[in-house]
């Protein structure tokens, strides 16, 4: 885990501010670095996959954990970069529709159509290209 974290690419996003990165998982475990990082560095995206492994039982066991959900949604919440938040979900390893409950339950409603679909295509710009 020692070169996983995300300040270890801090030098490179800001020496490469030509370049837009994808940062995994929110930086999960370390959401709040991330957080900080995303406030700081307009060419940094997040996705907001992996954070959980099973079934729908549980997901739904997490969502109930307020600690579990606190912990994203906090970083969330202090990032405040809405537009730089990329859904995704490490499928198979869950299950499509409990995990787009789960990250509803961490995002404002108003952010779910950038969330969900517009700020992927900002990042992956050959998939807008794809869809006229």
């Amino acid at each position: 885990m020692k070169y996983s974290h995300p300040l270890s690419m801090e030098e490179t996003f800001l020496k490469h501010r030509d370049l837009t990165f994808m940062l995994c998982h929110l930086g999960d475990p370390w959401v709040m670095d991330t957080a900080a990082l995303l406030e700081k560095n307009p060419n940094l995206y997040t996705d907001l996959s992996g954070w959980i492994v099973g079934d729908a039982a549980k997901v739904e066991r997490l969502l109930q954990e307020q600690t579990y959900t606190d912990h994203f949604r906090r970083a969330i919440v202090f990032a405040e970069k809405y537009d730089r938040l990329v859904f995704g979900t490490d499928w198979p390893l869950v299950q499509l529709e409990p995990y787009i409950q789960f990250v509803k339950h961490l995002i404002p409603e108003a952010h779910w159509e950038d969330v969900f679909y517009n700020n992927a295509l900002r990042v992956f710009p050959k998939l807008a290209q794809m869809m006229e």
